[in-house]
Order: structure tokens, then sequence, then C-alpha cells
């Protein structure tokens, strides 16, 4: 008798968002025994049959029998639903030539594309006092990839100074900088935070420090008379 062997957790990275359109080539016989008397001519089938939703959570299943009737090279081609990531099932049968079958499941872990999120670091900027500055704050940060429509906002509560946000020639948060007004005649620091937030929503959040310094006036070295 043919003896199917149930394969537990099979990894799957899907690289597009596109799911559906990406099938995975799955080789569930690889660990299967055909016996004595061999498979059947397409030997192997589909529980649930072959439709988008065969599988416990709607994947798209089915047997490519890659242009021959010799079981041996089939394989199931799975397609995960539309941005699912997480566990799905599904079970196939493998029949003998003598109509003897086994019947297993497999369980699938589908983990969808990385995406890379906004990622705000501190900064620290040394100003004098009464000097507005620009302050390029994302420099040394990272946008991610949903820049399109990402947006640069601030959160000034507690702040000593002003600061507001200069947008850029782009219709997104890359060239955007910041405008920063130290109170009058303040000296110390100012503090304050930044959101960087991409197209996608995902967002970071950092905070800047503004050390301000007194204008150091240069004392005359020559010597100065003074009337008596």
């Amino acid at each position: 008798k043919p003896l199917a062997v149930d394969d537990t957790m099979v990894s799957l990275s899907i690289a597009s968002i596109g799911y559906n359109s990406t099938e995975n080539s799955i080789n569930v016989l690889g660990n299967d025994t055909p016996g004595s008397d061999g498979y059947i001519n397409k030997g192997l089938t589909m529980v649930n049959g072959t439709s988008s939703n065969a599988s416990a959570n709607s994947g798209a299943i089915r047997v490519e029998r890659n242009g021959t009737l010799d079981t041996l090279d089939d394989v199931i081609m799975y397609s995960a639903p539309t941005n699912f990531s997480g566990v799905d099932t599904f079970k196939y049968t493998i029949t003998d030539a003598s109509g003897d079958a086994s019947t297993v499941t497999v369980t699938l872990t589908v983990s969808g594309p990385i995406t890379n999120v906004p990622t705000a670091v501190a900064d620290s900027f040394s100003i004098l006092t009464d000097a507005t500055t620009s302050f390029d704050v994302l420099d040394n940060d990272t946008l991610g990839d949903d820049v399109v429509g990402s947006v640069l906002t601030i959160d000034a509560t507690g702040i000593t100074g002003s600061v507001s946000v200069v947008p850029g020639l782009l219709a997104d948060a890359s060239d955007d900088t910041l405008l920063y007004t130290p109170a009058s005649g303040a000296i110390g620091v100012d503090t304050f935070s930044y959101t960087i937030t991409d197209g996608n929503g995902d967002f970071s959040t950092a905070t800047v420090t503004v050390n301000i310094s007194a204008v150091v006036v240069a004392q005359s070295d020559k010597p100065e008379a003074v009337d008596d």
C-alpha cells in the first residue's frame, strides 16, 4: 500500500504583495512511499479539489502534472490568499495501481514580504541665542519603502522656543526640514520630538535636543584711552 506522510510546517516566504499571482511549488511526494504496486497514473489528488477555497484559509491549490501521467513528477502549486500571513493547511491523497490510497495533511507557514518602515534617529544641534536655524532632522533617518504619502510632524509640547515644518519641493516628507527659533535671550537646552509617518501608516518618533549658547563678544586687545 502507498504511505503518505504529513508535510508539517512547510515554510513559504512570499516576496510580493500580489500573493494570488505567485504560485509556490511544493514537492509533497518527497517523503512518501508509493508501495509495491506503484502509483496509478495521476495518483496525486486533492481531497477538497483544486479550487481557491480548498485549503483551510482559502489558498488556491492545484496539481501540476509536468506534462506526464507519471505521478512521481507531480507537485502541488499553492498560492496564498491576498495579503495573507499565517498557517494554512490542505489534504492530499496518493493512490496506487491497485486502488489503495493514503491521505495526509500539509501544513504551511506563510510569511509575507518584509517591509522597511520609517526609522527616526535622535538629533542634537548647537545654535546661538536668538538665532533662527533650519534643522535637517531627516538626514540620519530612514523613510522606509512607502515614501509616497509620507509626512513629517512635530510635537512641541513643553518647548521654550518655537518650531515648524518647512515643506520641501517634493510631495512627500523626504526633503522637509524644521525651522527652530529659540525664546528671546534663551540660553541652555530645549527639546522637542518629531514623527515620520509613511504612506502605509507606519511611523517612528525621535527627540531633537537644541543646545543654545550665548553670543561671545570678542574683546579688543588694544589699549583704550578714556578722557579725564
